[in-house]
Protein backbone atom coordinates (compact mmCIF):
# COMPACT_ATOMS: atom_id res chain seq x y z
CA UNK A 1 0.00 0.00 0.00
CA UNK A 2 2.93 2.20 0.54
CA UNK A 3 4.22 1.64 -2.49
CA UNK A 4 1.01 2.58 -4.64
CA UNK A 5 0.58 5.68 -2.43
CA UNK A 6 4.48 7.19 -3.38
CA UNK A 7 3.73 6.37 -7.25
CA UNK A 8 0.36 8.12 -7.68
CA UNK A 9 -0.44 12.02 -7.31
CA UNK A 10 -3.07 13.42 -4.63
CA UNK A 11 -5.02 16.65 -4.07
CA UNK A 12 -3.23 16.79 -0.32
CA UNK A 13 0.15 15.77 0.09
CA UNK A 14 1.47 11.92 -0.11
CA UNK A 15 2.55 12.53 3.78
CA UNK A 16 -0.97 13.45 4.91
CA UNK A 17 -2.64 10.04 2.93
CA UNK A 18 0.48 7.83 4.11
CA UNK A 19 -0.22 9.22 7.74
CA UNK A 20 -3.80 9.33 7.86
CA UNK A 21 -3.76 5.37 7.18
CA UNK A 22 -0.98 4.71 9.19
CA UNK A 23 -2.91 5.86 11.88
CA UNK A 24 -6.36 4.40 11.12
CA UNK A 25 -4.30 0.87 11.09
CA UNK A 26 -2.50 1.33 14.12
CA UNK A 27 -5.45 2.70 15.92
CA UNK A 28 -7.26 -0.50 14.66
CA UNK A 29 -4.68 -2.99 16.02
CA UNK A 30 -4.85 -1.01 19.53
CA UNK A 31 -9.08 -1.18 19.23
CA UNK A 32 -9.05 -4.54 18.40
CA UNK A 33 -6.04 -5.57 20.66
CA UNK A 34 -7.56 -4.41 23.68
CA UNK A 35 -10.71 -7.16 23.14
CA UNK A 36 -13.34 -4.79 21.61
CA UNK A 37 -14.66 -6.29 18.72
CA UNK A 38 -17.81 -5.42 18.49
CA UNK A 39 -19.42 -2.20 17.20
CA UNK A 40 -19.88 -0.10 19.93
CA UNK A 41 -22.68 2.39 20.77
CA UNK A 42 -20.61 5.16 20.96
CA UNK A 43 -19.20 5.64 17.98
CA UNK A 44 -15.45 5.72 16.92
CA UNK A 45 -13.76 8.83 15.21
CA UNK A 46 -10.07 9.67 13.33
CA UNK A 47 -8.52 12.30 11.81
CA UNK A 48 -8.96 12.29 7.95
CA UNK A 49 -7.30 15.36 5.44
CA UNK A 50 -7.44 17.31 8.71
CA UNK A 51 -10.79 17.23 9.61
CA UNK A 52 -12.39 14.24 12.47
CA UNK A 53 -14.71 11.87 11.29
CA UNK A 54 -16.78 9.43 13.26
CA UNK A 55 -17.46 5.85 11.78
CA UNK A 56 -19.16 2.64 13.23
CA UNK A 57 -15.88 0.52 12.72
CA UNK A 58 -12.66 0.48 11.90
CA UNK A 59 -12.52 -1.94 8.92
CA UNK A 60 -15.48 0.07 7.72
CA UNK A 61 -13.82 3.44 7.30
CA UNK A 62 -10.00 1.49 6.40
CA UNK A 63 -11.96 -0.10 3.50
CA UNK A 64 -13.56 3.27 2.54
CA UNK A 65 -10.35 5.40 2.92
CA UNK A 66 -8.68 2.67 0.82
CA UNK A 67 -11.34 2.59 -1.79
CA UNK A 68 -11.81 6.76 -2.18
CA UNK A 69 -8.45 8.75 -1.08
CA UNK A 70 -6.03 5.83 -1.61
CA UNK A 71 -7.23 4.12 -5.10
CA UNK A 72 -9.28 7.69 -5.85
CA UNK A 73 -11.48 5.56 -7.83
CA UNK A 74 -14.01 8.58 -7.66
CA UNK A 75 -12.03 10.67 -9.47
CA UNK A 76 -13.79 12.14 -12.37
CA UNK A 77 -11.43 12.48 -14.86
CA UNK A 78 -12.69 15.39 -17.20
CA UNK A 79 -12.99 18.71 -15.91
CA UNK A 80 -16.00 20.30 -13.75
CA UNK A 81 -17.15 23.72 -15.39
CA UNK A 82 -18.59 26.55 -13.22
CA UNK A 83 -22.16 25.25 -13.50
CA UNK A 84 -21.52 21.72 -12.72
CA UNK A 85 -22.76 19.93 -9.63
CA UNK A 86 -22.13 16.14 -8.48
CA UNK A 87 -24.52 13.78 -6.76
CA UNK A 88 -23.17 11.03 -4.83
CA UNK A 89 -25.43 8.17 -4.30
CA UNK A 90 -24.68 6.42 -1.53
CA UNK A 91 -22.61 8.75 0.87
CA UNK A 92 -22.63 6.45 3.82
CA UNK A 93 -20.77 8.47 6.58
CA UNK A 94 -19.36 10.90 4.24
CA UNK A 95 -16.10 10.38 3.18
CA UNK A 96 -16.52 10.68 -0.26
CA UNK A 97 -18.05 13.92 -0.17
CA UNK A 98 -14.90 15.39 1.51
CA UNK A 99 -12.82 13.70 -1.20
CA UNK A 100 -15.45 15.64 -3.78
CA UNK A 101 -14.87 19.17 -1.40
CA UNK A 102 -11.09 18.71 -1.22
CA UNK A 103 -10.64 17.43 -5.05
CA UNK A 104 -13.93 20.57 -6.32
CA UNK A 105 -14.00 23.18 -3.62
CA UNK A 106 -16.54 25.31 -5.26
CA UNK A 107 -18.56 22.55 -6.80
CA UNK A 108 -22.41 21.75 -4.88
CA UNK A 109 -22.88 18.45 -3.62
CA UNK A 110 -26.38 16.70 -3.45
CA UNK A 111 -26.05 13.20 -0.95
CA UNK A 112 -27.80 10.62 -0.54
CA UNK A 113 -28.26 8.01 2.35
CA UNK A 114 -30.87 6.05 3.46
CA UNK A 115 -29.47 4.28 6.38
CA UNK A 116 -31.00 6.58 9.60
CA UNK A 117 -27.43 5.32 11.44
CA UNK A 118 -25.20 6.31 8.74
CA UNK A 119 -27.06 9.27 8.02
CA UNK A 120 -27.13 10.41 11.35
CA UNK A 121 -22.81 10.19 11.33
CA UNK A 122 -23.15 11.67 7.87
CA UNK A 123 -24.61 14.68 9.10
CA UNK A 124 -22.71 15.17 11.98
CA UNK A 125 -19.46 14.63 9.84
CA UNK A 126 -20.73 17.42 7.21
CA UNK A 127 -21.75 20.18 10.30
CA UNK A 128 -18.62 19.28 12.23
CA UNK A 129 -15.53 19.90 9.94
CA UNK A 130 -17.92 22.90 8.14
CA UNK A 131 -18.26 21.42 4.93
CA UNK A 132 -20.38 23.50 2.94
CA UNK A 133 -22.33 23.40 -0.17
CA UNK A 134 -23.53 20.30 0.55
CA UNK A 135 -27.22 18.80 0.48
CA UNK A 136 -28.05 15.90 2.23
CA UNK A 137 -31.52 13.54 1.87
CA UNK A 138 -31.65 10.76 4.05
CA UNK A 139 -34.00 8.48 1.24
CA UNK A 140 -32.38 5.21 -1.08
CA UNK A 141 -32.54 5.47 -4.80
CA UNK A 142 -34.91 3.89 -6.91
CA UNK A 143 -36.34 3.81 -10.06
CA UNK A 144 -39.96 4.62 -8.26
CA UNK A 145 -40.95 6.59 -5.14
CA UNK A 146 -42.40 4.64 -2.31
CA UNK A 147 -41.75 3.00 0.90
CA UNK A 148 -39.22 0.41 0.20
CA UNK A 149 -36.96 -2.27 2.91
CA UNK A 150 -33.84 -1.34 3.28
CA UNK A 151 -31.35 -4.70 4.48
CA UNK A 152 -28.06 -4.30 6.62
CA UNK A 153 -25.97 -7.06 8.01
CA UNK A 154 -26.81 -7.83 11.33
CA UNK A 155 -23.25 -9.31 12.22
CA UNK A 156 -20.81 -7.18 10.02
CA UNK A 157 -18.49 -4.95 10.48
CA UNK A 158 -18.93 -2.92 7.25
CA UNK A 159 -22.58 -1.86 7.51
CA UNK A 160 -23.58 -2.40 4.21
CA UNK A 161 -27.49 -1.77 2.99
CA UNK A 162 -28.90 -2.99 -0.02
CA UNK A 163 -32.79 -2.71 -1.29
CA UNK A 164 -32.15 -6.53 -1.75
CA UNK A 165 -31.47 -8.97 0.83
CA UNK A 166 -28.18 -11.38 1.04
CA UNK A 167 -28.86 -15.28 1.68
CA UNK A 168 -25.98 -16.03 2.97
CA UNK A 169 -25.89 -13.36 5.43
CA UNK A 170 -28.22 -12.60 9.22
CA UNK A 171 -30.03 -9.50 8.04
CA UNK A 172 -32.59 -7.18 9.43
CA UNK A 173 -34.14 -4.74 7.78
CA UNK A 174 -36.16 -1.52 7.76
CA UNK A 175 -38.45 0.56 5.95
CA UNK A 176 -37.24 3.82 3.77
CA UNK A 177 -38.47 5.93 1.66
CA UNK A 178 -37.35 6.16 -1.86
CA UNK A 179 -36.84 8.63 -4.66
CA UNK A 180 -36.31 8.79 -8.35
CA UNK A 181 -33.07 10.49 -8.87
CA UNK A 182 -34.17 12.01 -12.49
CA UNK A 183 -36.21 14.41 -9.81
CA UNK A 184 -32.86 15.82 -8.33
CA UNK A 185 -31.25 16.40 -11.75
CA UNK A 186 -32.15 20.04 -13.03
CA UNK A 187 -28.62 21.10 -14.72
CA UNK A 188 -25.96 20.23 -17.39
CA UNK A 189 -22.89 18.85 -16.40
CA UNK A 190 -23.89 17.05 -13.51
CA UNK A 191 -21.77 13.99 -12.57
CA UNK A 192 -22.91 11.32 -10.49
CA UNK A 193 -21.14 8.92 -8.08
CA UNK A 194 -23.10 5.88 -7.43
CA UNK A 195 -22.32 3.26 -4.97
CA UNK A 196 -25.83 1.82 -3.47
CA UNK A 197 -25.05 -2.23 -3.31
CA UNK A 198 -27.84 -3.11 -6.52
CA UNK A 199 -29.93 0.04 -6.79
CA UNK A 200 -27.82 1.19 -9.71
CA UNK A 201 -29.40 -0.50 -12.29
CA UNK A 202 -32.65 0.93 -11.19
CA UNK A 203 -31.34 4.14 -10.70
CA UNK A 204 -30.12 4.28 -14.51
CA UNK A 205 -33.29 3.35 -15.73
CA UNK A 206 -34.92 5.43 -14.01
CA UNK A 207 -32.69 8.35 -15.33
CA UNK A 208 -32.67 7.22 -19.13
CA UNK A 209 -36.62 6.75 -19.11
CA UNK A 210 -37.08 10.34 -17.60
CA UNK A 211 -34.46 11.77 -20.23
CA UNK A 212 -32.47 12.68 -17.42
CA UNK A 213 -29.69 11.19 -18.74
CA UNK A 214 -29.30 13.84 -21.33
CA UNK A 215 -27.87 16.05 -18.84
CA UNK A 216 -25.33 13.57 -17.22
CA UNK A 217 -21.29 14.41 -18.54
CA UNK A 218 -19.74 11.40 -16.39
CA UNK A 219 -21.01 8.77 -14.41
CA UNK A 220 -18.81 6.18 -11.93
CA UNK A 221 -20.64 3.76 -10.98
CA UNK A 222 -19.96 0.51 -8.43
CA UNK A 223 -21.82 -2.39 -10.14
CA UNK A 224 -22.96 -5.44 -7.98
CA UNK A 225 -24.39 -8.70 -7.68
CA UNK A 226 -27.86 -8.41 -7.24
CA UNK A 227 -28.67 -12.26 -8.29
CA UNK A 228 -30.48 -10.70 -11.42
CA UNK A 229 -30.41 -10.97 -14.89
CA UNK A 230 -29.36 -7.67 -14.67
CA UNK A 231 -25.13 -7.54 -15.26
CA UNK A 232 -22.42 -4.54 -15.65
CA UNK A 233 -22.65 -5.89 -19.48
CA UNK A 234 -26.53 -4.56 -19.80
CA UNK A 235 -26.10 -2.00 -18.32
CA UNK A 236 -23.01 -0.53 -20.20
CA UNK A 237 -25.07 -1.81 -23.12
CA UNK A 238 -28.40 0.50 -21.94
CA UNK A 239 -25.64 3.49 -21.52
CA UNK A 240 -23.72 3.03 -24.56
CA UNK A 241 -27.38 2.90 -26.53
CA UNK A 242 -27.24 7.08 -25.30
CA UNK A 243 -24.16 7.77 -27.04
CA UNK A 244 -21.74 7.13 -23.16
CA UNK A 245 -18.72 5.78 -23.73
CA UNK A 246 -18.17 3.43 -21.30
CA UNK A 247 -15.09 1.67 -19.53
CA UNK A 248 -14.87 -1.15 -17.16
CA UNK A 249 -12.15 -1.55 -14.11
CA UNK A 250 -11.79 -3.87 -11.31
CA UNK A 251 -10.82 -2.46 -8.02
CA UNK A 252 -7.20 -1.06 -8.63
CA UNK A 253 -6.04 -2.22 -5.34
CA UNK A 254 -7.93 -5.91 -4.70
CA UNK A 255 -8.31 -6.97 -8.09
CA UNK A 256 -10.26 -9.95 -6.31
CA UNK A 257 -12.85 -7.95 -5.31
CA UNK A 258 -16.40 -8.80 -6.65
CA UNK A 259 -17.88 -5.44 -7.86
CA UNK A 260 -16.93 -3.63 -11.20
CA UNK A 261 -16.63 -0.14 -11.45
CA UNK A 262 -18.20 1.56 -15.21
CA UNK A 263 -16.89 5.31 -15.79
CA UNK A 264 -19.24 6.32 -18.23
CA UNK A 265 -18.72 9.74 -20.20
CA UNK A 266 -21.09 11.57 -22.66
CA UNK A 267 -19.58 11.42 -25.80
CA UNK A 268 -21.49 14.36 -27.22
CA UNK A 269 -22.72 16.58 -24.14
CA UNK A 270 -25.88 18.69 -24.58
Amino acid sequence: MVGYIVKNKYRCSKFTVLLDYSRLIIGSILFHKLGRKKRQQAPLSASIAGNIFQFFSYPQVISLFEEIFIAQQYKFDIELNQNANIIDCGSNIGLSILYFRLTFPNTPVIAFEPDKDAFTLLEKNIRRNRITNVTLHNVALTDVESDVQLFANKNGSFLNMSLFPHPDQLQVSETVTSRKLSSFINRQHTFIKIDTEGAEYAIIKDVIETGAINLIRQMIIECHNTHTTQTPATLTTDLQNKQFTCVHTNHPLFLNAPETLIYATQQAPK
